[in-house]
């Protein structure tokens, strides 16, 4: 595969006379980066798959996936003469101690945001919901934005990434930046017929595998702008189905997580994280996983006294009802068990001080 990488006018600026065209200035929560282990011979993938779509659905803006199929693996290679979806990219990230610190390697798994939970990056499909909503309630001190330019003349993708800092972090940064491809059709086991795969990581537009690191400092109010290029002459990657994913981490190996990032669309994309005030979910709560089954987590946004959950169906009768307490962050978990909710759509209601917010639960 021929990949050209360039990275052009790298630099850092405090922002005065030069103010930026694409990374948000404000206050921000941390986006959540799904980096999902995957594979066309796997039978139970499927299932994964239907988990992450749930999640990306339910969060446009906070949750984005990164569908690995690394080569070191046996489930991820052509499925009955299907396509070869894998990338050595993710070979590392999937071998112990770092995948799970010595956890047995499993799929569909995901590690989020890199982070270790009870010493094990190893995240099973249940747990991704939760712990991306645990991720999204968090200060980043980095804000993202992402422009991508398509020259179909050429085949080449220019991606700029400006990285904005709203508080000083210590530690070393790298940025990495990865083009997902979405729509490809080809066989899938546990799946009859062409299946359909989404976000399957295709290429890392920059140098080193865990990701380039800032030039300067990141002290607060300082701006960070990388370019990077890709030649899709000899790839031939459906650019009109594909995506730019940048997240920024801080350091290697086995000490690297991610602390936020961004996707936009590879053909003319231009976007950034979205300020606090905006994120409407997180002031009441969230819902997660949503379509959900058996268990309902309920994320609170603020802190809570004496408030009420109410859940409704699609006709207005109120199936359930109890009152709430909690602090920002935490989580009430209801189980279906125990609602004996059919299949269907109902409402979900907090009541808190006077205030009511009110979110849509598909029970599936």
């Amino acid at each position: 595969m021929k990949k050209t990488i360039t990275l052009l006018a790298v630099g850092i600026i405090t922002f005065g006379a030069n103010a930026q065209n694409i990374v948000s200035t404000d206050n921000t929560n941390r986006v959540a980066i799904i980096e999902e282990f995957t594979g066309t011979s796997c039978p139970a993938c499927p299932g994964g798959h239907t988990t992450m779509a749930g999640i990306l659905t339910a969060n446009p803006t906070m949750v984005f996936g990164i569908g690995y199929s690394p080569t070191n693996s046996s489930l991820t290679g052509p499925y009955s003469g299907g396509l070869d979806l894998t990338n050595p990219f993710s070979d590392v990230f999937y071998t112990n101690p770092y995948y799970g610190n010595g956890d047995g390697r499993a799929m569909p798994t995901a590690h989020i945001n890199r982070t270790k939970y009870g010493g094990s990056r190893k995240s099973s499909t249940g747990d991704w919901a939760s712990r991306s909503a645990g991720v999204n309630v968090l200060a980043s001190p980095v804000n993202v934005g992402i422009e991508s330019i398509y020259d179909a003349g050429t085949d080449m993708i220019d991606v700029t990434v400006e990285m904005y800092f709203t508080s000083g972090i210590t530690d070393a940064a790298y940025v990495t930046v990865i083009l997902t491809e979405s729509d490809i059709l080809t066989t899938q086991s546990g799946a009859t017929g062409n299946y359909t795969h989404t976000h399957v990581m295709r290429a890392s537009l920059q140098n080193g595998q865990w990701g380039e690191a800032l030039t300067g400092t990141t002290n607060q109010g300082d701006l960070v702008t990388m370019t990077f290029s890709f030649d899709n002459s000899s790839t031939n990657y459906v650019i009109d189905n594909s995506d730019i994913v940048a997240f920024v981490s801080t350091g290697m190996d086995d000490n690297s997580e991610i602390i936020t990032g961004f996707q936009v669309e590879a053909n003319g994309g231009n976007g950034g994280n979205v300020g606090i005030d905006a994120i409407e979910p997180l002031s009441q709560f969230s819902i997660y996983p949503n379509p959900a089954s058996e268990e309902i987590n309920v994320l609170l946004g603020n802190n809570v006294n004496n408030a009420e959950i109410t859940i409704t169906n699609i006709t207005g009768q109120v199936v359930y009802t109890n009152a709430v307490n909690g602090a920002e962050g935490s989580f009430v978990t209801l189980s279906n068990s125990d609602l004996n909710l059919y299949a269907g759509t109902y409402f979900i209601t907090l009541t808190n001080e006077g205030s009511l917010s009110t979110q849509k639960l598909i029970i599936q």
